[in-house]
């Protein structure tokens, strides 16, 4: 569990929630706000069986070779870069990393 969310559950737990005086402001900095997007699941209210079907829509489609195969027949070194990039973006989503 993430740092940012054991704090928010402890705040919630001990009844300290309330007012902006309770949040801290002053320690809030681009780090931790950084840390709290990397923390937070890309489908939050999901349930398991939404999660389930998700995951059955991310599955590869095509093979490795049949990717190369297509990108060579295009011939178009910018293209071919930026599709890569973009199969790359896919590949992390799929495999739960996330930008």
């Amino acid at each position: 569990m993430g740092a940012i969310k054991r704090a928010f559950e402890e705040q919630i737990n001990t009844g300290s929630i309330g007012g902006d005086e309770d949040y801290g402001h002053e320690d809030w900095n681009d780090e931790l706000e950084a840390q709290f997007w990397r923390e937070q699941p890309p489908y939050p209210f999901a349930t398991d069986e939404d999660m389930a079907e998700i995951n059955k829509r991310i599955q590869p489609k095509y093979s490795d070779m049949d990717v190369d195969t297509v990108l060579g027949i295009l011939n178009d070194p910018f293209l071919t870069s930026m599709l890569r990039e973009e199969f790359d973006k896919i590949y992390n989503l799929k495999n739960g990393y996330f930008e």
